[in-house]
Order: structure tokens, then sequence, then C-alpha cells
């Protein structure tokens, strides 16, 4: 079998592990209705937990996306519900059987946040009242959990790059993350700033033997300002790897 054609086999695996977990849920969803809930909507969202609301969950001092702003990259109509959609013309899409499908395959590729999601199926002219039903009907299921999403993101883009607290903010921002779950997914996975650094910066010094020490240490600086740490964490960190290598 080719590289292709295994590609697209686990493809169409997670498309029907997705399928038929949302078909679970719902029946599970019907059961209990059934059995004495009334007035209930089946589809309520839960409200995002708030414990970490305003406070900076490391210590560190960086900016928190403000609950009014929008992330960069998430526009009004994306994250508004209810509007009037721009898209509705001509050819857009109310069919939800075709929406489920579109939101299932985009998330076979990969875990989305609500906001990304919404934005998908309204760049595939999916009308607003079909999408709000769509993504219901996801949360609902537990395919779409935003808190579920930004920690799975923290943990492989802090383990695998090192990147600080305020770099995974904005780019959870970017995802259209709100706040509120930013602040308590990111307190949760908290480790100082200074150790993940350190800990980034001891790696890469490994393939740095051939350089002095002053172009050492202005490109692990670099290496590390773009991933977000404060001046005062890089200076430490750099001072203390470049005198670790020198008495190794």
């Amino acid at each position: 079998m080719s590289t292709h054609q295994a590609g697209d086999d686990s493809h169409a695996q997670t498309l029907a592990q997705l399928r038929g977990l949302l078909a679970s849920a719902e029946e599970s969803a019907r059961s209990g209705s059934a059995a004495g809930a009334t007035g209930s909507d089946d589809f309520d969202r839960s409200v995002s937990p708030d414990d970490a609301r305003g406070m900076d969950p490391c210590g560190e001092s960086q900016r928190e996306p403000s609950a009014g702003a929008r992330p960069s990259g998430v526009s009004a109509t994306v994250d508004g519900r209810g509007g009037s959609d721009s898209l509705q013309a001509a050819g857009s899409i109310s069919d939800e059987a075709t929406a489920y499908d579109i939101a299932l395959r985009r998330l076979s590729v990969r875990a989305r946040s609500e906001a990304e999601l919404r934005r998908d199926l309204r760049q595939r002219r999916v009308e607003a009242s079909t999408i709000d039903t769509v993504l219901s009907r996801l949360e609902h299921a537990g395919l779409v959990d935003d808190v579920e999403f930004a920690r799975q993101w923290v943990e492989e883009r802090q383990r695998r790059q090192g990147l600080s607290t305020a770099r995974l903010s904005r780019e959870l921002a970017g995802k259209g993350v709100t706040p509120d779950t930013i602040r308590q997914v990111v307190a949760q996975a908290c480790q100082p700033q200074s150790e993940i650094a350190l800990e980034f910066a001891r790696k890469r010094v490994r393939s740095m033997s051939g350089l002095d020490r002053t172009t050492m240490m202005r490109r692990l600086s670099g290496q590390l300002a773009r991933r977000g740490f404060p001046e005062s964490v890089v200076r430490t960190v750099v001072m203390t790897v470049a005198d670790e290598r020198e008495t190794s």
C-alpha cells in the first residue's frame, strides 16, 4: 500500500470514529431526555470556568487578551452569533447534514476551537443558524471543547518548542479561545518561565559548541526572545548557560 493510500485510509478511519462518537452521544442525549427532562435544552452550553479570572497564572508580566477584544485572525462575523451573515448569498449551505460532514472532516485532520470551526463553516458558505446547530451538536458530543483544545495546545507547544506562557496565550487568542479559558488552562499547565527557558537553552547550546561565548549568547538570546520570554529571563538564562558551558 502506498503512503498516500495509507494516509487516506487513516483519515477515513478517523472520520468514521468521529461520526460514531457523535451518534453515540446523541443517542445518550435522547435517552436522557425521554427519562424525564422537561423544558431543557439538549444543547445547553456549560459556562467556561473562570477561577483564574483577573489573575496572572504564572506571576509573569504579560498582557492577557481583554474580554472585549477580538483575537487576531478572528473577525467580528466569526465570533458573533445570530447577526447578519454577509456570506448568506445565493449558493449558501443550509443543509445540516452537509454542514456536519464539513465540520467532521475538519476535525478529522486536527482538533479545532469553536471559533476556528465557525470560521471554516462560514468560509464554506454555511448559514449562520445552521452553524449554531452544528456547533451545539458537536459540543454536546464532546467533539468541540475549547478547554481541552487549549490544554492539548499548551502541552504540545510547550513540550516541543519551549514556548513562554505569554506566547501560548497569544496563539490561543488567535484561535478564538476566550480569555477566561486561556487563563484557566495556562494556570493549570504553568511551569516557571525561567525553568522552561533554561531547559530550552540547555538543549540548544549543545549545537553551538563551535561558537565563541559572545556569538553563542547573542544567538541564544534571539531564540529565547522569539519564543516570548521576558528580557530579564532571557538575560539570566543565557548567562547561566554560558557559565555552565565554560565550567563543564
